[in-house]
């Protein structure tokens, strides 16, 4: 990721986003989650929590 100069905060983004693929979760129609499929600014919001708690809970 460095190559693409993205800042620590778009690499942490980024990491987040993987390891909800690690937990199960999908990309999201929500440009605010970090689940969206090509966001690198976004971070965990309300919708990623109820995915989250929808994946473990059901």
């Amino acid at each position: 990721m460095s190559k693409y100069n993205y800042t620590k905060s778009q690499r942490t983004n980024v990491a987040t986003h993987e390891i909800g693929h690690a937990l199960r979760l999908s990309h999201s129609p929500s440009k605010s989650s970090v689940m969206y499929a090509s966001d690198r600014y976004a971070s965990i919001d309300h919708q990623d929590k109820v995915a989250l708690d929808n994946a473990y809970n059901n």
